[in-house]
């Protein structure tokens, strides 16, 4: 029986119609050939649930004149609001001009430098994951691989050490397991509370102290975790906004739906704050307003968010699996699992798949300092230990460096000699007349990431069954040291790390990535290599 599968309108990167021939080979056990319109391939019988599964078709028929729909394709078309479910019964659908990225719950929260969603069940159709199987994140940031897991009807543990990473995943999660009906009745509750506490209010200008006491309450700072470090960084109008709606959110009966709820006040923080909103660092803004209506922006967000989330659950329902993101570090795994999980956990996985941190990463904890601590998640006094404890973080001090470039020239941490070379590289480098004090510290972070990526890389080896294979998705960066640009290819360093701690390399895969258009494109990361490995 010949299956014709047939692209979509939009433009695709060749990693992804690479990726579309490898998960139709791995699903139906034959190799595709190329047509002028998708992919054909000749397969038996039975052939719908794994059509179903694909990524990246727009639909798939055989010369029967039998068709599928991918599951994808409808999550997808459904998110973009151009068709509707009755569309979908109908079997047509009008083209698409883009990939969608933020369908689900993946638009719940911004988060820099998380992975494409589609590339998740992509690799787990080429690994030949079924229903049920179990995945490890080590480096969940926020869930986006826990979250397709559940599209999937994989069990999924993640792991990450930024704890607003872990509240947005579980958030995330929990949008799509809590019962329908307490998801809409416990929302619709919190917006008539909201909406009578702003009746009649203006936000073009600063309130009132009635109006705020109104607002809030008379001990409406109280609520607030950290006060005096929260008035450096909102007006006091924000300010009794944000604490009215902590404390509208603290009456919902569930957990699980005050989870999201908060996790939705997140993503508005900076737009209300003093920050400088497009600014990964500590900058305030130049002229900023003495008042922004929070209230109305996190009600409008809520229900922009929530009727994203609906239409994935007409589609995909709850099954009976597991996805969770645990707080704590991926080089104490046993410990974390042990005492997070108890027995709930598999003492084997199928299969890890990641998008690790890469050396001097992205500064997350004080990107994300203002929701940490309006949430309680940080003291603000904490920031910098925080931070400083994230592998691949750029935050050490001089005594530091010295204890860690005496074990680079020693090797104390046993690493391949391919990572050494290229570390005391760098560090030969550094003119301390040209380099300021951050430059003259990555040769020792780098040694520093490189030293815990192998712990990661045993730990990892440790929970993993018997040839399970290992993606990551890691992107290099770059330096300037003496007067010289190095390229830091983390992709190659992980390899031969992974390679001296239990894992065989198959393959590296080049991916195009999508560019960014903000102020730091500049900056940005326009490629990235997906690593495929496979326990020894």
């Amino acid at each position: 029986m010949k299956i014709q599968l047939l692209w979509q309108n939009y433009r695709y990167f060749p990693y992804e119609r690479e990726f579309a021939k490898r998960e139709v080979q791995s699903l139906m056990g034959q190799k595709p050939s190329e047509e002028k319109t998708g992919l054909a391939v000749n397969t038996r019988r039975g052939w719908e649930r794994s059509a179903k599964r694909t990524t990246y078709f727009r639909e798939i028929f055989s010369d029967e004149g039998h068709k599928i729909i991918p599951l994808q394709t409808q999550i997808e078309a459904l998110a973009n609001g151009s068709i509707s479910s009755d569309t979908l019964v109908s079997g047509i659908l009008p083209p698409r001009t883009r990939q969608s990225t933020r369908y689900s719950a993946h638009g719940l929260h911004e988060y820099r430098g998380k992975f494409n969603p589609q590339v998740v069940r992509a690799i787990s159709n080429i690994m030949r994951l079924k229903p049920g199987d179990w995945i490890l994140d080590p480096f969940c940031g926020s869930g986006t691989a826990l979250l397709e897991a559940f599209h999937i009807g994989l069990n999924a543990v993640g792991i990450d050490l930024n704890p607003l990473g872990v509240e947005i995943a579980n958030a995330k999660i929990n949008s799509m397991h809590v019962p329908i009906d307490q998801l809409l009745e416990q929302t619709a509750t919190l917006k008539v509370h909201l909406n009578e506490r702003i009746a009649g209010m203006r936000f073009d200008r600063p309130f009132s102290s009635n109006q705020i006491k109104r607002l809030g309450g008379s001990n409406w700072q109280s609520r607030l975790n950290c006060p005096d470090y929260l008035r450096l960084w909102f007006t006091e109008s924000v300010l009794v906004q944000l604490a009215a709606i902590i404390d509208e959110i603290g009456n919902l009966p569930s957990n699980k739906i005050r989870s999201f709820m908060r996790v939705i006040l997140s993503d508005i923080v900076r737009d209300v704050s003093l920050q400088d909103s497009a600014d990964l660092r500590i900058r305030r803004r130049k002229s900023p307003p003495e008042n922004s209506p929070a209230i109305p922006l996190f009600l409008d967000s809520l229900s922009k968010k929530l009727s994203s989330i609906l239409k994935t659950r007409q589609l995909v329902q709850a099954m009976s699996t597991t996805q969770v993101a645990i707080h704590g570090n991926v080089l104490r795994c046993q410990e974390l699992f042990s005492s997070k999980m108890g027995h709930n956990f598999p003492q084997r996985f199928d299969a890890s798949i990641t998008s690790p941190p890469y050396a001097t990463a992205l500064p997350y904890i004080d990107t994300q300092r203002l929701s940490l601590v309006l949430l309680g998640l940080i003291d603000a006094r904490r920031i910098r230990d925080t931070e400083r404890s994230l592998i691949g973080n750029r935050e050490i001090t001089s005594v530091e460096r010295l204890q860690l470039e005496a074990a680079l020239t020693e090797n104390l941490s046993g690493l391949p000699r391919e990572c050494v070379f290229f570390c005391q590289m760098l560090q030969n480098a550094v003119d301390l007349h040209l380099d300021g004090f951050r430059r003259e510290n990555v040769p020792a972070l780098l040694y520093k990431y490189l030293s815990e990526m192998a712990q990661m890389f045993r730990q990892v080896h440790s929970f993993l069954k018997k040839s399970a294979q290992y993606a990551l998705i890691v992107g290099r960066n770059s330096t300037r040291l003496g007067g010289q640009h190095f390229t830091v290819d983390t992709a190659r360093l992980l390899v031969a790390l992974a390679k001296a701690n239990g894992f065989k390399h198959n393959e590296s895969i080049e991916l195009e990535a999508y560019h960014r258009f903000d102020v730091h494109q500049a900056n940005s990361i326009r490629s990235e290599t997906l690593i495929l490995l496979e326990k020894e």
